[in-house]
């Protein structure tokens, strides 16, 4: 019995190795040289709140945002994006489940520490949001820096959570890993400049509560557009536009009965709905942008440059919706006028990714 215990555990130290491996070494010549469980703080508890796997799919994510800074494309930093919102997305679910549990029993001190990490996540993602929006419409201007200093302050973020309400070992996992089994790494210096090929998220598509399926059949052809050239043809770009237009409306629908108060708990639950509609229009910008530069999207480029500002402007009314959400959210939920302003924002938004769908299909 001994024997198999043993063996067991070399197994599940190799596993963890190879997961380690995959999410933070895929582009390194060697290993990050900062490891901040030198403590063994990020090590996995009985009682912890965040499951292993959500840090490894984040670690993964911040991995592909960087590749994708230095690639020769750099509006796929959008498609990048997507993949660390989802990721932070699970970490926070992780940490409600965590709060429901220990509502009864959390110390004032305890839960002011995690109400506070738990807002400088939220300002930190939202910086990294601004930051590849930046660097994706920076015409190669922009240098790469600052998308490498707002995925520092990030990974900080999520660091500090971690150290706050602990890992957990993946359901089914054995105990008899040692703490120093689980590195959760951060580079300690910039990435090679390289151009990087191939790049793309390995994470699951992006999610709201209330549309999973819509979205999940838009992952695959997303993925494949990431890894492609600047533009794609334009029977590829109606089949992409198809299925985003389907993701938007969705995930609109969802944002609306959040302001109307059906679905509504806090105001993360406004701003996570605002994240995900913008980070899913910046990306069909981008794309439809390079297309409509291709001689085979040409046709379309006038009218289809006028509707990409459009969506551009909404886009930004979106963000300053949200701004004044995470200064307020309820003042802002007890404002009428503020509410209609949003629910205008996400209605041109449909509105115009729908001719964008007609303005392709115009020929057929």
């Amino acid at each position: 019995m001994a024997e198999v215990n043993e063996w067991r555990s070399k197994y599940e130290k190799t596993r963890t190795e190879l997961r380690n491996l995959k999410a933070t070494s895929s582009f390194y010549k060697e290993a990050p040289k900062v490891d901040v469980v030198k403590d063994n703080n990020l090590a996995p508890t009985p009682d912890g709140a965040i499951e292993e796997t959500k840090i490894v799919s984040y670690q993964v994510a911040i991995d592909d945002l960087l590749r994708a800074g230095r690639s020769d494309t750099p509006a796929n930093v959008l498609m990048a994006m997507k993949s660390i919102v989802i990721a932070c997305k699970g970490i926070t679910e992780e940490v409600e489940n965590y709060e429901q549990r220990k509502s009864g029993y959390m110390r004032v001190e305890d839960k002011s520490n995690l109400d506070t990490c738990k807002s400088r996540l939220s300002s930190t993602l939202k910086n990294l949001m601004t930051a590849a929006k930046n660097h994706s419409t920076g015409y190669g201007v922009s240098p790469v820096s600052l998308l490498d200093a707002a995925a520092g302050h990030l990974t900080a973020s999520v660091v500090d959570l971690v150290k706050v309400v602990k890992l957990r070992r993946e359901r089914g996992q054995n105990d008899n890993l040692g703490p120093n089994s689980y590195p959760f790494k951060v580079p300690s210096e910039p990435l090679p400049t390289n151009n990087f090929n191939n790049y793309g998220s390995e994470i699951a598509p992006l999610r709201t509560k209330n549309s999973q399926n819509e979205i999940n059949s838009s992952s695959s052809n997303q993925d494949n557009y990431t890894n492609g050239g600047k533009a794609i043809d334009i029977d590829e770009l109606k089949e992409f536009l198809e299925r985003q237009t389907e993701a938007i409306v969705q995930a609109i629908h969802t944002l609306l009965q959040a302001i109307r108060g059906a679905t509504y708990n806090t105001g993360g639950d406004l701003t996570d709905n605002i994240n995900t509609i913008t980070t899913i229009v910046l990306t069909v910008i981008a794309v439809c942008r390079d297309s409509f530069k291709s001689s085979a999207g040409a046709s379309y480029r006038t009218r289809g440059d006028v509707i990409l500002k459009e969506l551009e402007n909404n886009v930004d009314k979106l963000d300053e919706m949200k701004d004044l959400i995470a200064r307020d959210s309820m003042d802002f939920m007890s404002n009428k006028i503020s509410k209609q302003r949003l629910a205008s924002a996400s209605f041109e938004i449909a509105k115009f990714t729908k001719e964008l769908v007609s303005l392709v299909k115009k020929d057929e």
